[in-house]
């Protein structure tokens, strides 16, 4: 039996580049994301995301310790096989399921879907700070929401909440 489901967020918490802000950042400046995909660029970021190695050990242990991992990305379904291959290449295990965003779906409405406790999410787990706030404008359905800047403190208090460190 599960202790409730973990949502992950790919961009900025599996990965430690930032680059997937669906408005570009970094060394492009704020272009469309649409933009970036047209180019090959956004393949290229993608394929080519450093890991955050903190978060690759937390995955497996929550999935040890009984917790469902779920990465939900705001990545479409033409990034599954890229995304896939990246989480192989670098050694992600203990995630039970992965969801992509459909093409014309947007961004905050496929990341509130997925983040109810009424649907067993305990945990989400979220760089983006916009998207923290709505999960926490579920009031009572919202599980824990801890937006990921330094996986050092994420994994502090996933040790509290969770009652065992890595």
């Amino acid at each position: 039996m599960t202790r409730g489901i973990v949502i992950w967020d790919c961009d900025g918490v599996l990965t430690r580049d930032k680059f997937s802000r669906f408005g570009g950042v970094g060394a492009f400046g704020r272009v469309t994301w649409w933009a970036l995909r047209k180019t090959g660029i956004a393949e290229r970021q993608m394929r080519d995301a450093e890991p955050d190695v903190l978060a690759r050990e937390w995955m497996r242990h929550l999935h040890e310790l009984g917790f469902t991992n779920v990465i939900r990305t705001g990545r479409l379904e033409s990034s599954r096989k890229i995304t896939l291959d990246w989480l192989s290449r670098h050694c992600f295990e203990g995630y039970d399921g992965i969801e992509f965003r459909g093409n014309n779906q947007e961004l905050c409405e496929f990341k509130l879907a997925g983040v109810r406790r009424s649907a067993g999410c305990v945990i989400a787990l979220e760089d983006n700070e916009s998207l923290c706030r709505e999960y926490v404008k579920l009031g009572e359905d919202a599980p824990v929401v801890l937006q990921v800047t330094d996986w050092r403190i994420t994994a502090t208090v996933l040790t509290a909440l969770t009652g065992g460190a890595t």
